[in-house]
C-alpha cells in the first residue's frame, strides 16, 4: 500500500521540515498499525514500512508505504484507514497541554535520522544519492553550492511548531490518495 500527499516545492527551507514531518509519520503509522510492536516478532507480517519526501522545484510528494508478507496482517484497505489515523499523532505532537516524552522523542530521533542521513550522502561521492548528485542538484535549484552547509542550518532550525503546522496544512486525511499495489 502506498499513500502520498502533494507538498510545497522543495530545495528551500522547508524541505527539512517535509523530510522530518515524513520521518515523524514513519513512527506514528507504525505505532497505529502496531500499538504492541508485534512487528518485531518474527512472525510478523509487516515486511515495510517508511515515510520519504520526493522533493522537487515546484512540488514535492510525501510518500508512505506499508508491505506485508502473505501470511496475513490486515487486508489493504484498512491499512489505507490506519495510515490516515496516525495523522492525528502529527497534529497533537506538541500541545503545550499535554506532556507526551513519546512524541519529544520521537521528534529527537527523526532529527538524528536527518542528521545521519544527511552525513551519509557526504561519504558517498558518486552513487545516485551521494554527495555529487545531492551538490548538482541543490546547486542547480538553488544557485548556492554551498549545500551541506546550508542544509545543515535548515536542519537546525526545524522545530516541533514547524512540522505540526506542515503536517496540519499539507498531511490531512482528505488530501491524502492511496495505492494498493499487489504482487502478479
Amino acid at each position: 500500500v502506498v499513500v502520498g500527499w502533494s507538498l510545497p516545492g522543495g530545495y528551500c527551507e522547508d524541505q527539512y521540515v517535509m523530510n522530518m514531518t515524513a520521518n515523524l509519520l514513519t513512527n506514528y503509522i507504525r505505532r497505529e498499525l502496531y500499538p504492541s510492536w508485534e512487528y518485531q516478532k518474527e512472525d510478523s507480517a509487516l515486511e515495510g514500512l517508511g515515510c520519504f519526501v520526493s522533493p522537487d522545484q515546484y512540488a514535492s510528494q510525501l510518500l508512505c508505504f506499508v508491505e506485508q508478507g502473505s501470511g496475513g496482517g490486515y487486508p489493504p484497505e484498512k491499512i489505507i484507514e490506519k495510515v490516515k489515523d496516525a495523522l492525528y499523532q502529527q497534529w497533537q505532537q506538541y500541545d503545550p497541554n499535554m506532556v507526551n516524552s513519546f512524541l519529544l522523542w520521537n521528534f529527537n530521533y527523526a532529527r538524528s535520522v536527518q542528521m545521519a542521513s544527511m552525513l551519509q550522502s557526504i561519504d558517498l561521492v558518486s552513487s545516485l544519492s551521494g554527495r555529487a548528485t545531492e551538490t548538482a542538484m541543490f546547486t542547480h535549484f538553488t544557485g548556492n553550492p554551498a549545500v551541506f552547509t546550508t542544509q545543515w542550518n535548515w536542519l537546525n532550525s526545524v522545530n516541533q511548531v514547524s512540522t505540526r503546522e506542515m503536517a496540519q496544512k499539507y498531511v490531512t486525511r482528505d488530501r491524502a490518495v492511496a495505492v494498493i499495489v499487489e504482487p502478479m
